[in-house]
């Protein structure tokens, strides 16, 4: 999010950097739960569906607003709405709602690019809502006893300054051999 208001004229930058962030740790989402998270200006809802995908969208339901965290269920993959029942995928789309005969428009929420890597829940965030860079299949290297390092770690690594810049060339180097 920008910084609105008097701050505007001051600070012309966004609030949180672009990148992959921590929300939560894998092991403390199980299958059926739901986690309220909270980042980046906004309220956000984690829930892990009946076939293991963990899934992160905006919080609140486009209907009235329940916060989809507190009192929110998971059903088979899509999470309830606790106040008038509205279903909605792991995509953030409303597949049901129990009283219509159809599904309004614009009832859709945010979906968040989510990964999980080595018992960390990772969200990303671009301030212009860009996708993330280099999701796909890794190189299968080792690199400095870091051992098996897939494209989506490496963007946090490289993100978090943890590699230095000759460990990510070499990285870069053989996931572009293996291409």
């Amino acid at each position: 999010c920008y910084l609105e208001g008097p701050e505007m004229s001051r600070f012309s930058f966004p609030r949180y950097p672009n990148g992959w962030f921590q929300m939560a740790w894998s092991d403390e989402i199980a299958v059926g739960d739901v986690r309220r998270l909270s980042g980046f200006c906004k309220e956000l809802v984690a829930f892990r569906g009946k076939s293991g995908r963990l899934c992160v969208l905006d919080a609140y339901c486009p209907h009235l607003g329940a916060h989809l965290g507190v009192g929110g269920t998971v059903e088979g993959d899509t999470i309830q709405c606790p106040f008038h029942g509205w279903r909605f995928d792991g995509n953030g789309v409303c597949v049901d709602v129990p009283y219509a005969k159809c599904i309004p428009a614009n009832s859709g929420l945010t979906r968040w690019p989510v990964v999980e890597r080595n018992g960390l829940v990772m969200v990303w965030h671009h301030a212009l809502g860009a996708l993330p860079p280099l999701l796909g299949n890794a190189p299968a290297e080792l690199v400095d006893g870091l051992g098996v390092l897939d494209r989506d770690l490496l963007v946090v690594l490289r993100a978090a300054r943890i590699l230095p810049p000759e460990v990510w060339e070499r990285l870069s180097a053989a996931a572009a051999a293996q291409a």
